[in-house]
């Protein structure tokens, strides 16, 4: 919001709101539709796409995830530099 504004941010936000949403009934739909009972994103890929998708799928959580870790640092960091110069020029 910081960047794009308080009009644009609430609409980003509502937007990965609804893409978060759609994204969650895709996979309970996925998970209707299976011939076998699954339990997961990994059984419903092998039984879609055979066992090469559990790697995909595996590959694209841990990218995810890493840039999600990143993003958490990177925030985590700017906002503690942040806190200390103000500590800092308080005293």
């Amino acid at each position: 919001m910081y960047h794009a504004g308080i009009p644009l941010g609430l609409n980003l936000n509502l937007l990965i709101a609804i893409a978060s949403y759609y994204a969650s009934e895709l996979y309970l739909r996925a998970k209707e539709l299976t011939p076998v009972p699954v339990e997961s994103l990994y059984e419903i890929g092998f039984v879609a796409l055979g066992s090469r998708s559990i790697y995909l799928i595996s590959l694209l959580t841990g990218v995810s995830s890493f840039g999600l870790m990143m993003i958490y640092f990177i925030v985590f960091g700017d906002t503690a530099a942040s806190l200390v110069r103000q500590i800092n020029e308080d005293e």
